[in-house]
């Protein structure tokens, strides 16, 4: 009996160990999610928890950046998305595709980023306080069926922002809005300056 105790108790010991190896493995994504969710204004997910690998995060200036972290090597360089206004986001893709040589892969992905994209994240808005997320401007509400506003319209003085869906019932209700290559082309609500959006349908 004493024998086959001490060989549970080993076989215990291994799973416990085995454990805590799994565990270990997730530790480097862990705390390159912590560091993000501590120190950015994270639009997505609504409420960030470790079995998500994705954050889209606030740059102020109605735009956004979304991160897909490769969970095996966190701190290499993500897959990177930068939604909002062309104005802003194609010189922020430019210096991203520019300067990309000097990512440090001791540094967490923030980090990189500021030093890269030469900015320094927003931080993360204390309950309550701050300003409101920008709502969209058709249907008035922040979140709508789980999506944010990422259409923003170039206009400088006007940089509203949409639901795609709501930006795309909008303008398919136009008799001067066009359908291209999947995507549907028209004026913004607010300005009448050209805006587009892609066919949601098709997203679907």
């Amino acid at each position: 009996p004493r024998a086959a105790a001490g060989g549970g108790g080993g076989c215990l010991r291994d799973l416990v160990e085995q454990f805590e190896g799994a565990l270990a493995r997730f530790q480097g994504v862990w705390d390159v999610l912590d560091d993000l969710d501590a120190h950015t204004d994270i639009l997505q997910p609504e409420r960030p928890t470790r079995d998500l690998a994705m954050r889209r995060i606030s740059l102020g200036n109605h735009t956004s950046v979304q991160l897909e972290l490769n969970p095996a090597h966190p701190r290499t360089v993500p897959q990177v998305r930068f939604l909002g206004a062309d104005s802003v986001v194609v010189p922020l893709r430019e210096a991203l595709n520019a300067r990309l040589s000097m990512w440090d892969p001791t540094k967490t992905p923030r980090a990189n980023l500021e030093e890269v994209l030469s900015l320094k994240f927003p931080a993360k808005k204390a309950v309550g306080g701050g300003d409101a997320p920008e709502e969209c401007c058709i249907c008035y509400t922040y979140r709508l069926e789980g999506c944010t506003p990422d259409i923003v319209c170039d206009n400088k003085k006007c940089s509203k922002s949409f639901h795609p869906s709501c930006l795309y019932s909008w303008l398919r209700a136009l008799p001067t809005a066009r359908l291209s290559f999947n995507t549907l082309f028209g004026t913004c609500t607010y300005c009448c300056q050209p805006i587009s959006v892609p066919n949601v349908s098709s997203l679907q």
